[in-house]
């Protein structure tokens, strides 16, 4: 796990204790390093997202998997999604009927926003 004390454009001291903050990349956090307080969560690095790749191999390097992340899905995009064919096990057969199932909440907002979707598309928005 790689942790940055210094963080660029950004105060590195904590609001709530004065201690010094700690960026940890692979979770997008930045933390307090004396209380434990997450200052900034979900920070996503765009460093090398407006580059071109010339190469077959600066593009492979380059691929990404997914579609980007969208506050406008209720899972924001991020949803597991278990190979029912590959599965033997009756338990895990069991586990992906159940994950592959919405909770009222979650199907609430997927309807909500493909209602925004359309009003917004027939508005020109």
């Amino acid at each position: 796990m790689e942790i940055k004390s210094d963080i660029s454009g950004f105060s590195n001291l904590c609001p709530e204790c004065g201690g010094k903050a700690i960026e940890i990349q692979e979770r997008g956090e930045t933390v307090c390093g004396q209380c434990g307080l997450v200052i900034i969560e979900r920070e996503i690095d765009t460093a090398h997202s407006g580059k071109r790749a010339f190469t077959k191999q600066e593009k492979e390097q380059r691929e990404r998997t997914g579609s980007p992340i969208s506050i406008l899905l209720p899972d924001m995009g991020l949803s597991t999604v278990i190979d029912k064919n590959s599965i033997k096990s009756p338990d895990l057969k069991r586990a992906a009927k159940w994950n592959s199932r919405m909770t009222w909440d979650k199907r609430n907002m997927l309807i909500a926003t493909t209602e925004l979707k359309r009003i917004s598309s027939n508005l020109n928005l």
